[in-house]
């Protein structure tokens, strides 16, 4: 009753009152859901009976002979109790907080992305009419403004994906949807792709692959693995010197495929790599036409394909970096 009638910092109870044991008690506190620290004290106890005690939720077990323990024992539980009830404030706010995040997502993904698709379906009726050969010299030069329009418009799209990606992946509702693939037409794809920022740079890009008569098939998420690709080859290109080399190199191991990107780039401080996948970051050099989101969300995705990924690299030498993905989902 007195329990139920405001709240308490702890509960000391002698270990054998008349009609109410020390565990009946406990039991009492845990039905009613008092979060309450509870303090057995006593004057003879067997060891036994004081572990079962314990491991029932007591917080600790004092002995009469030795009361000068009461109050550093009492000080402790209520210090812990309220530690405890900070901590699930401070849940409740996180959980408030990505409550908000969330609804605002919703905001970006609807009230952001809708207008954005209209904007980018008039333009390409645009860039139509005006990439007809009759166009006039005025009309081209539009078409020069249409098509900067049109890439503006496209890194807002890769923007609002990445920041709804990385949410999905934080909160732990990033699905993938796996099926049988071909890795060969993987890499065309990508490096179909990026062939006009190589071909820009002059960079010349390797792609190796195992030597067999038939395709390399796993299970993946075609799409999100063409995602990981492109992010880590167009880096790789982006710091690769003009007449460099990017390789791309597939290999298979004992239980998995790796992925290996090798770059003729200047290379990244060691004090520095195990930065390279954090959100938001991204390397000095870097021209800030990014977010700093890619690797991340490249990372998230090889996780959530049960891969690994990382990166290796010495100043002055390149850069390589590597994922996995399972080769037990090899089918064929």
């Amino acid at each position: 009753e007195a329990l139920e009638q405001q709240p308490w910092d702890v509960v000391l109870c002698e270990s054998a009152l008349p009609g109410l044991s020390a565990m009946s008690a406990l039991g009492i506190l845990r039905e009613k859901r008092f979060e309450v620290p509870f303090v057995i004290v006593t004057a003879l106890i067997g060891e036994e009976t004081a572990v079962e005690l314990m491991m029932a939720g007591a917080e600790d077990c004092i002995m009469k002979s030795n009361l000068a323990r009461l109050p550093w024992v009492v000080e402790r539980c209520v210090r812990d109790a309220q530690m405890r009830v900070s901590g699930k404030e401070a849940i409740h706010a996180m959980e408030r907080a990505i409550l908000d995040r969330d609804k605002m997502l919703a905001v970006v993904s609807h009230d952001i992305k809708n207008p954005l698709g209209a904007i980018k379906l008039n333009l390409q009726l645009l860039l139509r009419t005006f990439e007809s050969a009759e166009a006039t010299e005025r009309e081209k030069k539009s078409l020069i403004q249409l098509q900067r329009m049109r890439r503006s418009t496209d890194r807002m799209e890769l923007l609002i994906r990445d920041v709804l990606d990385l949410a999905k992946i934080e909160a732990g509702r990033f699905l993938v949807n796996k099926s049988s693939s071909s890795v060969d037409e993987l890499l065309a794809e990508v490096l179909e792709a990026v062939q006009s920022q190589a071909v820009e740079k002059s960079v010349h890009i390797d792609a190796v692959l195992p030597a067999s008569s038939k395709p390399l098939l796993l299970e993946f998420d075609h799409e999100r693995m063409v995602q990981v690709l492109a992010n880590i080859v167009g880096n790789a290109i982006k710091f690769t010197p003009e007449r460099g080399l990017v390789t791309v190199r597939v290999q298979e191991s004992a239980g998995s495929v790796q992925f290996q990107m090798t770059d003729t780039g200047p290379g990244i401080k060691a004090e520095v790599l195990d930065r390279i996948f954090d959100r938001f970051w991204q390397i000095e050099q870097a021209e800030r036409f990014g977010t700093g989101l890619g690797l991340s969300i490249a990372k998230g995705i090889v996780a959530a394909h049960g891969g690994k990924i990382w990166v290796e690299s010495k100043l002055g030498a390149g850069s390589t970096f590597f994922f996995t993905l399972p080769k037990a989902a090899i089918s064929g």
